[in-house]
């Protein structure tokens, strides 16, 4: 009776192989399960950015085309749109000279700003904020707040379903050198959407920031770029910019790297 009582307790203690692969098999797809969610994830918010871009690319053509002007430089908003005062929603008109915002560095004045990513101009009254005002009360975007006396994401600038939110900004390039000089290849002639994640905080006067603190990564990056236009971040009407403070750039500027840092800005050029 002893030795049964003996060989039944050791063959009840520890796994057999099968039982060990069993568990390697369920922690295996526990994983995968939990990787796979990750990247569906990821191209939710991707495909969420890219439907944003291309509904506020749309209303900007729209609000010209019903209004022949830009929003945020139509001289009488506060008379054409519904709502539009000073006063009760800080809704103010533009100036009319066709241009969204005014001069950046090294343009001339009225010409919009040299590259995508120079420039600020985010005060409540500037026409690149009140760009997002004259299209919320013209009910052509959601996602901004009509009577917004703040610049902040969600209020006075729609947010990003991935990081940051958008702003706005007229490029302008020159052929002469006169207006950014060979520079200006990086961002051709026209109204950028522009993606970002400062606000009224950013460093030195342009949207790009430091390392880890941009909206996206390259990953997401060239994810966005090759769906909307052609996956090069220097090329076409979808640029990316990298780090403003001397860090690694060409994973965001010469060829995507795949990498998950946040370290890309991106511009997404309309023609006039």
């Amino acid at each position: 009776m002893k030795n049964k009582m003996t060989r039944t307790t050791c063959n009840e203690s520890g796994f057999s192989l099968v039982e060990l692969a069993v568990v390697i098999i369920i922690i295996g797809l526990l994983i995968g399960g939990v990787l796979k969610g990750q990247q569906l994830i990821e191209g939710t918010k991707v495909t969420a950015t890219i439907t944003e871009i291309k509904n506020i690319q749309a209303a900007y053509k729209a609000f010209k085309s019903a209004y022949g002007l830009p929003a945020g430089d139509l001289p009488d908003a506060t008379v054409r749109l519904a709502n539009c005062s000073a006063g009760a929603t800080s809704c103010e008109d533009g100036n009319g000279d066709g241009i969204i915002g005014g001069a950046g560095v090294g343009a001339a004045a009225g010409a919009g700003i040299v590259n995508f990513w120079e420039g600020d101009n985010f005060a409540i009254g500037d026409e690149n904020t009140q760009f997002w005002k004259h299209l919320s009360l013209a009910g052509m975007i959601t996602g901004v707040q009509a009577n917004a006396d703040l610049v902040a994401w969600g209020e006075s600038h729609p947010a990003s379903s991935i990081r940051g939110g958008y702003t706005i900004a007229q490029t302008r390039c020159a052929v002469d050198g006169a207006v950014g000089g060979a520079t200006c290849n990086a961002s051709p002639e026209g109204l950028t959407l522009r993606l970002q994640n400062c606000l009224d905080t950013c460093p030195g006067n342009n949207i790009e920031m430091g390392i880890g603190r941009a909206p996206m990564s390259p990953k997401q990056a060239e994810m966005i770029d090759a769906k909307m236009d052609d996956g090069i971040p220097n090329m076409g009407k979808v640029r990316s910019m990298g780090p403003g403070n001397g860090g690694v750039v060409d994973q965001c500027e010469v060829e995507y790297n795949g990498g998950e840092s946040k370290d890309c800005t991106m511009g997404f050029i309309t023609p006039r």
